[in-house]
């Protein structure tokens, strides 16, 4: 008996060992980018540094430095299209503390240009939130995937009482009565709600149906609702007639301010080894404006000068870079025309907005700070700024507000 206990021992073993490097062979065929991360374990010195300090933001430093030889690529927050939670996202402290994380309670409608960052910061609320309180019930609804009451509802109800959400079909009050079905929930409930200008354009036919539903559901103490949107967000704030009045605070969201900016570049570039005068986060701010996503291109190409270099660009060889880098063009000129209708398109075409490094960079600089306004069907820029762009000027200068 004793000699079938170690056989069915060794078996268990030898099947244990096969599923443990069937999945890293499994796992290095399908993620391939493993295969770059550098050969040997963290030496003992650098364990030894992280152990010497209790305090925890210099532990982390220390952390993450010793974690560069895995490869900067891999550990970089910098990745271009991606939303940015958790350790990648940057900036709005202010905001978060002074509005949005306090006691529970308050509605909020974030509006801004599109790419600004309003996507990501409805994530990172909803990631803080459900920290604070492991029983939270949510529900994220994307607009523009919505052309009905039904369909906003049935999205809600997916996400917190997917009973009901199966019968919708065959109940109609279902969804008149989505405030009473809400506040049966013990839990709290909090609704996010993206891309707020698809619904809106829909709701107004209906006499705001939806928002009136909606704003009905956040009268009770454990429900609040997120909006974000963009320009008929901004119409609205201006129209006393919407149920967006007395409902939700408004909170316009622009590019980074210079600290944030700073935060940005600075901190986790700093972890990954690569130390900055003051110089570069004050250029990347003033060519950016506090674009986010702008900003994450100007610090790639920092570590990638830093990784052929072994040092970090100087002002002008990060200018140049950013001027060749075709991510750049495709960036601006992908956030001007999501931030235009099909009339101000017309306008504009893409060798008339990417004229020059100059134009592009200014214009990028003016949708960051929110002076590039987006209203009844016209493109105004409020102050005012004289470029010289050519035979081009009078039709950039249409697209962009700006004259000679």
């Amino acid at each position: 008996m004793a000699l079938i206990g170690r056989l069915f021992v060794i078996l268990f073993a030898f099947l244990f060992a096969c599923l443990a490097a069937g999945m890293i062979v499994v796992g290095a065929v399908l993620y391939p980018e493993f295969s770059d991360l550098g050969s040997g374990p963290i030496d003992q010195s650098a364990i030894n540094n992280i152990l010497d300090t209790d305090d925890k933001k210099e532990t982390l430093n220390r952390l993450a430095v010793s974690l560069v030889p895995l490869g900067r690529d891999l550990l970089s927050p910098y990745i271009a299209g991606r939303i940015a939670t958790g350790g990648r996202f940057f900036g709005r402290e202010k905001m978060f503390n002074a509005n949005v994380l306090g006691k529970f309670g308050g509605n909020f409608t974030f509006m801004g240009n599109r790419r600004i960052g309003k996507t990501s910061l409805l994530k990172e609320i909803k990631r803080r939130l459900l920290l604070n309180d492991e029983r939270l019930r949510t529900a994220e609804v994307y607009g523009n995937n919505c052309h009905t009451t039904y369909d906003v509802v049935k999205i809600i109800l997916d996400h917190i009482r997917p009973d009901l959400a199966n019968r919708m079909a065959q109940d109609a009050s279902i969804v008149d009565g989505l405030p009473n079905h809400l506040d049966t929930l013990e839990n709290n409930i909090v609704i996010f709600v993206d891309e707020l200008d698809s619904i809106l354009e829909f709701d107004a036919r209906q006499n705001y149906q939806l928002l009136n539903l909606l704003r009905a559901a956040s009268e009770s103490d454990r429900c609040r609702i997120f909006f974000a949107g963009f320009r008929q967000v901004m119409k609205a704030k201006k129209n006393l007639d919407t149920p967006l009045h007395n409902f939700t605070t408004f909170i316009k969201i622009d590019g980074l301010s210079r600290e944030e900016t700073n935060n940005m570049i600075v901190l986790p570039l700093g972890r990954l080894g690569i130390k900055l005068d003051a110089t570069l986060p004050a250029t990347i701010q003033r060519e950016t404006g506090g674009h986010p996503e702008l900003i994450q291109l100007f610090c790639r190409n920092i570590i990638d000068h830093f990784r052929q270099y072994n040092k970090p660009p100087t002002t002008n060889e990060l200018l140049y870079l950013v001027s060749v880098d075709d991510n750049f063009r495709t960036i601006v000129y992908s956030t001007f025309l999501n931030n235009t209708n099909a009339h101000e398109k017309l306008l504009c075409s893409e060798e008339a907005l990417l004229v020059s490094f100059y134009i592009a960079r200014l214009i990028c600089q003016r949708i960051a700070k929110g002076d590039l306004c987006l209203e009844n069907n016209s493109t105004t820029a409020v102050g005012h700024s004289t470029l010289n762009c050519g035979s081009n000027s009078r039709r950039l200068s249409r697209c962009t507000g700006y004259s000679n």
